[in-house]
């Protein structure tokens, strides 16, 4: 699969940049990866989504993939979300979330 087949006119595209606490970054990864597993398939309206570690192993970075705006932000208004956050909230110093469409792409 490729971000070809994640993104369709009108997706939107979260961006979540997190800063894990000190020494928790393996835990704060290996968490959300099983947090991806359990919400497979129950979250109207996600694509996909892929997980990133900076090299220096102080940030992650979550590139999540919605079908709209509304269906993101129903997601966030969830309680399925609020449970996700309770799983992971423990290992997190900071979060930096934002929201962007497509304006160009090379492949």
């Amino acid at each position: 699969m490729n971000d070809n087949d994640l993104i369709d006119q009108g997706s939107v595209i979260l961006v979540n940049v997190f800063t894990p606490l000190p020494g928790m970054t393996d835990a704060f990864v290996e968490a959300q990866t099983a947090e991806y597993a359990r919400l497979k398939g129950l979250v109207k309206g996600a694509r996909g989504n892929r997980l990133l570690r900076s090299l220096d192993g102080k940030r992650a970075v979550n590139i999540a993939y919605f079908e709209s705006v509304e269906l993101y932000d129903a997601w966030i208004a969830s309680d399925l979300f609020a449970d996700h956050l309770s799983r992971i909230r423990h290992l997190v110093e900071k979060v930096e979330p934002a929201l962007f469409d497509v304006v160009y792409e090379s492949t």
